[in-house]
């Protein structure tokens, strides 16, 4: 532990949803005890683990880090507060002490074990440095490492669980990634012929080099899906996320930098910087037509309760949201999984923010179906109903076949912007919908999103769905007697996750 980099002073770093996420100049020391975390994980499931490298949608300036648990997934959250904890330690006695109170077994299982860990990183300048710092931590605890290079943030969580699954010790090659794709496609699409055409907002990030290799594979396999990429970076790295990207697309609702010249019914999508959230979109009229990740989620919810309608496997099928969802989407969803109730257990919830609440909560059904709207989603299914469906399929029904294929499609460790675009294509072009019709499947409420400064966002607890507020009560009595006022009216306040504000949906 002598080998780290100073301890931060005078600042704390906190290990969320989204991983450690800062200015890139603090991390130093950050990165060299999250290659320690990731060791000692990887020592303790006796699985490789990974670390991601990136800042996502953050500015060029910002960094941080993702470790992939086990199973692919997201860390533990026992894990997120040992990092936090390590990673705030003022100095090696204080790092071994955090060791030795969290992990007891630490010395004994490291004399005997051995432990993986699969890193990548993002095209930051600072990325390279930062990388480094955590490999000197995995290989201070005496673990290997695996070193992809400049990789999307799901290639990561693709590689871990693929690796822990095959259980040879050895990572797969990123080719399968991208072969898996091209299989799983050409399987949905049969012997129907296809020219499809994607114009995708790369946000001058990972997701560019992802586009390009994906491309010469599909071409390889003559399946005619394209993927035309712009905002790839030009050697620019501070270009990254730069009035472009999912985030900025949602956000704003304004066409990113860098839209290529088009004709009338051009498709677009918008990737993150390390690709792992997508929005859908087409012009109009010069403004842009936004198909967020609600209606990602109400897309695949259709296709889905269509093909087990058809293969009757009398499958659960849960379509998880936030409070943040747009009301109409959760109508829409409410409506659809009614129309299907014979052949289809449903039904739509909705948990605290954050990626992992909603991908916990998709573990409880055969089928789980979670997307924000900001593009972050995937579609899960459970060991159960991949055994029925295989089963099924090797029977030769074709509904169950289709179901299979859509499986093999989708990552099923975390939101994949290439996954998530490519299973929109196909199912785009095997149902016949057009971008406008899918659009019209519901119209969003108007809606706004604000936050409010306070002195002591604790002072505000909520339900834990963070629908309505349980403290103070007369913030949500006055709340309701807003809402009351207006036809499908609808509002939640909740305490900011990183900052002494309370965020307010309306």
């Amino acid at each position: 532990l002598q080998k780290g980099p100073p301890a931060l002073s005078g600042k704390t770093i906190t290990y969320g949803t989204a991983g450690f996420r800062a200015n890139a100049d603090m991390l130093e020391c950050v990165m060299f005890r999250v290659g320690v975390v990731a060791a000692l994980r990887s020592l303790q499931t006796h699985k490789m683990v990974g670390v991601m490298v990136t800042a996502s949608h953050n500015p060029a300036a910002d960094n941080g880090s993702k470790i992939v648990d086990q199973d692919g997934g997201m860390l533990v959250h026992e894990w997120e507060v040992f990092a936090t904890r390590l990673a705030n330690s003022t100095d090696e006695a204080d790092m071994s002490s955090t060791i030795d109170s969290f992990y007891p077994d630490f010395n004994s299982q490291a004399a005997g074990g051995s432990a993986t860990v699969v890193l990548g990183r993002d095209t930051r300048v600072s990325s390279p440095k930062l990388a480094e710092l955590v490999k000197q931590g995995i290989l201070t605890c005496g673990a290997k490492v695996v070193d992809l290079g400049i990789v999307t943030t799901p290639q990561v969580h693709w590689a871990v669980l693929r690796a822990n699954q095959k259980g040879d010790g050895q990572v797969p090659p990123l080719q399968g990634y991208y072969e898996e794709h091209a299989q799983a496609l050409k399987v949905l699409l049969g012997s129907k012929q296809t020219n499809v055409k994607f114009h995708v907002d790369c946000a001058n990030g990972v997701g560019a080099k992802a586009v390009e290799e994906m491309n010469k594979t599909l071409s390889e396999h003559s399946i005619g899906f394209s993927l035309v990429p712009f905002n790839v970076g030009d050697g620019d790295p501070e270009l990254l996320n730069e009035g472009c990207g999912a985030e900025h697309v949602q956000k704003s609702r304004k066409l990113p930098s860098g839209v290529p010249a088009s004709g009338g019914n051009d498709k677009f999508a918008s990737f993150d910087g390390d690709a792992d959230r997508v929005v859908v979109w087409y012009k109009k009229d010069s403004n842009l037509v936004l198909l967020d990740g609600d209606k990602i989620a109400a897309l695949f919810s259709v296709y889905l309760c269509h093909l087990l309608d058809a293969s009757k496997l009398k499958l659960s099928l849960g379509i998880v949201q936030t409070a943040y969802a747009n009301g109409s989407s959760t109508s829409f969803m409410s409506s659809v999984l009614a129309k299907h109730k014979e052949n289809v257990t449903g039904e739509v919830s909705c948990v605290a923010t954050g990626v992992k609440h909603l991908h916990h909560q998709a573990l409880h059904y055969d089928i789980g179906v979670y997307f924000e709207a900001n593009g972050h989603g995937t579609v899960i299914f459970s060991d159960s109903a991949r055994s029925k469906i295989e089963e099924r399929s090797r029977g030769g029904d074709a509904a169950a076949q289709t179901l299979h294929a859509f499986a093999s499609l989708i990552n099923p460790a975390i939101g994949d912007a290439l996954s998530d675009l490519l299973a929109v294509m196909v199912v785009l072009e095997v149902e016949g919908i057009s971008l406008e019709q899918w659009a019209g499947y519901y119209e969003d409420l108007p809606s706004i999103m604000t936050k409010v400064l306070v002195k002591d966002r604790n002072a505000i607890k909520t339900t834990k769905d963070e629908q309505r507020v349980t403290e103070p009560k007369e913030l949500q009595d006055a709340v309701d007697a807003a809402v009351s006022k207006v036809e499908q009216g609808r509002c939640f306040v909740r305490p900011s996750g990183t900052e002494d504000c309370v965020r307010v949906y309306a």
